[in-house]
């Protein structure tokens, strides 16, 4: 949701449910920033370089609720059970310019289960980052993303 980079990254979690409907969750990823056509468009044809603080990593807790659980008949051939999430947390986001600030995490989740020990799971979410630098314009940054991956079950059965 920036119009000057995009971002990726690569993370993971683990999540230890205790009931059936809520689970504690820890979460955190690398990432790595790339300028947009508008960023480089500035550049080359300005002479402009635009304040970028490049988000570097995060690391964050969430508590979570699972309100939705469900099955899918898919081609009349197979039932796909699946499952939807909310969850709220708060964590640290490094960034090159601010340094590491608190942020506050609310997401959904929606996880399609492979089998008895995978599934695969989908977030939207978004981190409201609170930067404490005076090197950076505006105080509050809010990060939304989208994150896609596998959910593995443990122990296997």
């Amino acid at each position: 949701n920036d119009a000057f980079q995009s971002t990726v990254g690569i993370g993971g979690s683990y999540g230890y449910h205790f009931s059936e409907r809520f689970f504690l969750e820890v979460d955190g990823a690398k990432l790595f920033n790339f300028n947009t056509d508008a960023t480089n468009n500035l550049i080359n044809n300005f002479g402009v370089t635009p304040d970028l603080d490049d988000l570097n990593w995060y690391g964050e807790a969430h508590i979570g609720w699972s309100p939705i659980y469900g099955k899918l008949n898919f081609l009349k051939k197979e039932i796909v059970y699946f499952d939807t999430s909310l969850y709220t947390g708060g964590g640290a986001t490094d960034a090159s310019i601010s340094g590491i600030s608190p942020h506050l995490v609310f997401g959904i989740a929606q996880r399609l289960f492979l089998s008895k020990w995978v599934a695969l799971r989908v977030d939207v979410k978004d981190q409201i980052v609170f930067r404490s630098s005076s090197n950076v314009s505006g105080s509050v940054r809010n990060v939304f993303g989208i994150n896609a991956g596998f959910s593995f079950f443990l122990p296997l059965r």
